[in-house]
């Protein structure tokens, strides 16, 4: 793991050394490499992963994810996106907690873009990533029963691309709540609203073992 990331650290170099094209090609091949390593990272905890890049574009606000959780005492949600319409949009991760105790989880964020260009964004994610594995960089949230909040507010400029991975750790048995909305600024109370939204055709990976994939 070290090695890679001084690989990752050290781009600027390859790209002198390689030029423009080599470098797609490291980024592309260490990039594969890292989510790998990211997805499959302690698989020994019970883990489920949600996947939300089919299709990649969004034109609309809507929500995309609506799920519970109980079972699972580490949930990944791994998200890649290109806003398609002429305004600005908003990825929201909504965590809810649906038992009746007071509930405290971990959190890990890695994000990156709005970008133009979808490997640096994908790069970018698994860079940090990798970074919070070597040294952890968890914050804790604590949720009275009922309570919700927004982990992510994460802007997709149009025509640009905004990828997320965001690691949930909290103890089995827990009932934990988890929507993803594509949100409009201009209208951030109705957008989980939006039942007609395109974004309903989205079909949302779930992987209860992320070694699979």
């Amino acid at each position: 793991l070290l090695v890679i990331y001084i690989v990752l650290k050290s781009l600027k170099w390859f790209a002198r050394v390689l030029g423009p094209n080599g470098l797609i090609v490291v980024r592309k091949f260490f990039g594969v490499i890292l989510l790998a390593i990211s997805l499959s990272n302690s698989i020994q905890a019970q883990t489920r992963l949600i996947v939300s890049n089919s299709p990649e574009e969004v034109s609309e606000p809507g929500l995309l994810i609506d799920e519970s959780f109980e079972n699972d005492s580490t949930l990944r949600v791994l998200y890649h996106h290109k806003n398609k319409s002429k305004k600005p949009l908003f990825i929201a991760l909504m965590v809810k907690n649906n038992g009746n105790s007071t509930l405290a989880f971990r959190v890990s964020r890695s994000l990156a873009g709005p970008s133009m260009d979808g490997v640096f964004v994908g790069h970018k994610v698994v860079q940090q990533y990798l970074a919070a594995c070597l040294v952890p960089s968890w914050s804790t949230v604590t949720l009275s029963p009922g309570e919700e909040i927004n982990l992510i507010n994460h802007k997709i400029k149009p025509k640009q691309i905004s990828t997320g991975l965001i690691e949930l750790a909290h103890k089995e048995g827990e009932k934990l709540g988890v929507k993803m909305i594509i949100v409009d600024p201009q209208n951030p109370q109705l957008s989980a609203l939006n039942s007609g939204s395109k974004n309903n055709l989205f079909e949302i990976g779930h992987y209860s073992n992320p070694d699979f994939i």
